[in-house]
């Protein structure tokens, strides 16, 4: 069952289903990952719906010529319906206004092939029948829910978008070989390393190689600072047989 959920960074609400309470999501407007927890339920206090009036063009007076009748104003109630979406991906997201589902659409963050409904409506449209906009739209999907379980107990992924497998080996590596044979391999590992990891934190590479990752980031870090010492050495040297000659 979705439960719905608040940004901490834009406060925009979204759905997501209850098993991945607890895991970082990402928010679909601002893109920031955040962990969901679940929603604290405060009292509503009733308020009274202050009706929009509709101002209509006045009337001539048939008894009275030259003057006009300022009809009363007719209220109009406030729609208050809301829309909900579900991804090609089997992702719901909602309930949401109708203001914010349009600048979702605006910012290209509704696929095509997404399903709508309106509340009160009994059946899904396709955003391509509500957005015209998005007819030559494909499956392009912003909305990635990272490291959030599936129905199968596995880490869940965008389907359309593959993660880039990890480098966890080959950064090992040349952090070793920049400790033993290679010093200056060390701030390759570093560098390499360190971006690695930050595309693991936001979900676009595997995160089963995260550990041995960091562990040659650190390995390279320490490497590049013995090279440094190493290299300030060695010029210190050269001065002092240079003054002394």
């Amino acid at each position: 069952m979705p439960v719905t959920i608040r940004c901490p960074h834009c406060a925009t609400h979204s759905a997501i289903p209850q098993e991945s309470l607890g895991h970082p999501v990402r928010c679909p407007k601002c893109q920031q990952n955040f962990e969901s927890r679940a929603p604290v339920v405060q009292p509503v206090v009733p308020r009274a719906v202050v009706p929009r009036a509709v101002v209509v063009a006045p009337r001539a007076n048939p008894q009275t010529p030259g003057v006009w009748n300022a009809p009363p104003p007719v209220a109009m109630p406030i729609s208050t319906k809301v829309w909900y979406l579900r991804t090609p991906d089997g992702q719901s997201f909602g309930p949401v206004g109708k203001q914010e589902l349009d600048s979702w659409v605006a910012e290209g963050a509704v696929p095509g092939d997404s399903l709508l409904l309106q509340q009160g409506a009994s059946q899904w449209q396709t955003a391509r029948e509500v957005y015209p906009i998005l007819a030559g739209s494909g499956e392009n999907n912003i909305f990635v829910n990272v490291g959030a379980p599936s129905s199968s107990g596995m880490a869940g992924t965008s389907s359309s978008k593959v993660k880039q497998p990890h480098r966890a080996n080959l950064v090992m590596i040349l952090a070793v070989l920049g400790w033993f044979a290679v010093p200056i391999l060390s701030i390759v590992a570093w560098v390499m390393a360190a971006n690695d990891l930050k595309q693991m934190r936001i979900g676009r590479m595997d995160r089963s190689g995260e550990s041995m990752t960091f562990w040659a980031m650190t390995m390279g870090m320490v490497g590049t600072f013995i090279l440094a010492l190493y290299v300030i050495l060695v010029v210190a040297i050269a001065l002092g047989l240079t003054k002394l000659r």
